[in-house]
């Protein structure tokens, strides 16, 4: 079986530690892993007080390879020194963000491990069937896969009172993956009363990161404050 990979690790100062750890997935289609989604996205969450590591999966295999090495990484992630004791969530991009959000309902593929505390999912690919990202979906499934697979993998059908508290942002302008894929992601966490927030910017293409001089670059201080909010 594929593994994960656990790389760059970044702890936060002692004075502004929030008691918190992020796994990062990177997106990319389940083809690449962008780095400007991974290592600087552990840097800002550890400069705001979450440990963070980022999780580097493994790509161009079809479902449940990447899942499995994830839920794998997760359960590594918690044993580490710096990540022990903290309530663990997972931070995600794109197809990255759709991986997070199986690992956030694991038993819904047979596997009984934790589920992560929390998630902050950006530009996420939620839906593996109605407006999804053909080549995400192709990758991860094959070009024939069947109705039934597809629903099963759509993260909003996963949904459930159980789902970790979520913070989501996307931009409106994004023409890779439609910004209904947060919308119904959103949707389905409020129909279960998981908290959720949501935010849409108006202006941007996909793939911003932390969207550094963007019209979306507020979203890592909105996600600071939600992070530092989210109760014991």
């Amino acid at each position: 079986m594929s593994r994960s990979v656990i790389a760059n690790i970044a702890l936060p100062d002692p004075g502004k530690d929030l008691g918190l750890a992020a796994a990062v997935f990177p997106g990319g289609g389940y083809q690449l892993l962008p780095e400007h989604e991974g290592a600087p996205v552990a840097r800002w969450l550890a400069s705001v007080g979450v440990a963070a590591a980022v999780i580097e999966y493994p790509v161009q295999q079809r479902h449940p390879a990447p899942l499995e090495a994830s839920l794998d990484a997760l359960g590594e992630l918690r044993g580490l020194d710096g990540f022990r004791d903290r309530r663990l969530g997972v931070v995600g991009f794109s197809a990255g963000a759709h991986l997070a959000g199986m690992c956030c309902h694991p038993e819904a593929f047979g596997f009984r491990v934790p589920r992560p505390d929390f998630a902050v999912f950006g530009y996420p690919l939620i839906s593996m069937d109605a407006d999804t990202h053909r080549g995400s979906m192709e990758t991860l499934l094959g070009p024939d896969a069947d109705d039934q697979t597809r629903h099963t993998l759509s993260i909003d059908r996963l949904v459930d009172p159980q789902t970790p508290p979520s913070f989501v942002w996307q931009t409106d302008e994004d023409t890779s993956v439609p910004v209904i894929n947060s919308m119904r992601y959103a949707l389905a966490c409020y129909r279960s009363q998981v908290p959720i927030e949501l935010h849409v910017f108006a202006h941007g293409p996909h793939a911003l990161g932390l969207a550094g001089g963007a019209y979306a670059e507020p979203w890592t201080a909105l996600c600071a404050r939600w992070l530092a909010a989210l109760p014991d």
